[in-house]
């Protein structure tokens, strides 16, 4: 299943707020198996986001959007849905029951705009909202699935593993299980160069070079027909790479390395001390930062 994430918001555009919803949705379909295609920021026109949503839904099998379901009147994300999918939007009686009921246990009244939140896509499946008013719901045609979401991150994440989720892996193929292996002393070329026999035949697993200062970091992954399948390919993978490179490997669960560093120092009963100059201690604080390093550090 291939997918697109569309997130709905002229703020976001603005940089007013940080979008961090796309990816945490990236990580959670790439674990699930689902091919995550691109990520589009669109603000509230309704020109502009039907279009997107029609490129889409060309290239993509799940189109999931965050963001527009509030009661004002630049959120459109329902209507430019339905038009899109050729739906009507009609009042749905039981979400406007629940958003009542949110109102009355704020002890607030609420206003006439709110009941905008209880239209709905005729055809749609709803998705309770356990975190505000606004409902969400998955609407499908044609073999083409759109999931609406909204944008507060609380409601979206929320929404999303409790409703969207077990309708999403009704629908996938595979499952995807990867490892982020992450090397210290080598350069993100040098490594490429090293594993190039690995890398120039990959089919599955796959591997993908990640460079940040001071170190890099090789994606491993692997689609198989079971967790467990995908799980053990990808540890064979390890094996061969570790033969090569596993001199320069700090971590196989993506843990920085002074977590590593104090991990190792506990283990082994070591004690470290620093002398800092012109650094702030800076070098300390990233060792203090970790759990159970005030038995090994040496103040």
């Amino acid at each position: 299943m291939n997918a697109t994430i569309v997130c709905v918001g002229t703020e976001l555009l603005f940089g007013q707020i940080v979008n961090t919803n796309a990816a945490w949705l990236s990580r959670q379909l790439q674990d699930r198996g689902v091919n995550v295609l691109y990520h589009f920021t669109v603000g509230d026109n309704p020109g502009r986001m039907a279009g997107i949503l029609r490129s889409a839904l060309k290239e993509s099998d799940l189109v999931i959007t965050t963001g527009g379901l509030g009661p004002t009147q630049d959120d459109l994300t329902k209507e430019i849905i339905a038009e899109v999918m050729g739906d009507a939007l009609i009042l749905n009686e039981e979400a406007l029951e629940r958003i009542e009921g949110f109102f009355r246990k704020l002890g607030t009244g609420m206003t006439e705009n709110n009941r905008k939140q209880a239209y709905l896509p005729e055809n749609a499946t709803v998705f309770q909202n356990d975190e505000g008013t606004a409902p969400g719901f998955a609407l499908e045609k044609e073999g083409k699935l759109i999931v609406a979401l909204p944008g507060p991150p609380r409601e979206m994440t929320s929404m999303f593993l409790k409703s969207a989720l077990p309708l999403i892996e009704t629908k996938s193929e595979g499952v995807i299980f990867y490892k982020l292996l992450r090397f210290y002393g080598i350069g993100e070329s040098a490594l490429e160069t090293a594993l190039a026999s690995l890398i120039d035949h990959q089919t599955d697993p796959t591997l993908a070079t990640y460079a940040k200062e001071g170190e890099c970091s090789l994606r491993v992954a692997s689609r198989r027909a079971t967790r467990e399948e995908a799980m053990e390919a990808v540890e064979e993978m390890q094996r061969r790479i570790e033969a090569i490179a596993g001199a320069y490997l700090f971590s196989d669960a993506d843990e920085d390395l002074p977590l590593v560093v104090a991990k190792k120092l506990t283990a082994q009963g070591l004690t470290i001390a620093t002398a800092e100059s012109c650094t702030g201690g800076l070098f300390s604080q990233k060792l203090i930062e970790n759990a159970g390093i005030s038995a090994v550090f040496d103040s």
